[in-house]
């Protein structure tokens, strides 16, 4: 698990671990805007685990910047990876239960509005182990996918 927040990563992990999923996880501090936290990051999962077989990336880059130039550089560069084997898919999660919008009760569910982020995280399941395949390269939702 990378993030820019090293203290955020170990909340969000003890979170996880204390659901009782079977599994390991680690986390390396990560911010997609700099190249030189890509390459340390890099460095950190390469000598830890010698490859890196998933990547869900949750970073949300984006700029306020006037310049549509500008803001579609930022865009690219976060979303640059090369073509070298690599399953994308997209993903638009909804407006689901999480501390996004606040830490009060009220806010992380949304005003009563929020859905259950479990179903996200089937979807997002689902793509790693394999069962979306048929749909790399797609906009992906739980029944489907999204014409372009």
């Amino acid at each position: 698990m990378a993030g820019r927040s090293v203290e955020k990563e170990k909340c969000a992990m003890s979170e996880i671990e204390n659901t009782g999923v079977k599994g390991s996880l680690s986390i390396v501090q990560l911010d997609v805007t700099d190249e030189k936290s890509i390459k340390q990051a890099m460095i950190s999962n390469q000598g830890k685990h010698g490859r890196l077989n998933v990547l869900v990336n949750n970073a949300a880059v984006g700029s306020m910047d006037p310049n549509i130039k500008t803001r579609l550089q930022l865009f690219l560069e976060a979303m640059e990876f090369g073509s070298k084997g690599l399953k994308v898919f997209a993903m638009y999660p909804g407006f689901v239960v999480s501390k996004l919008w606040g830490t009060g009760d009220e806010a992380r569910i949304g005003w009563g509005n929020a859905g259950d982020p479990l179903v996200s995280g089937r979807i997002v399941l689902s793509k790693i182990q394999g069962k979306r395949d048929a749909d790399a390269g797609e906009f992906v939702h739980e029944d489907g996918v999204y014409p372009w």
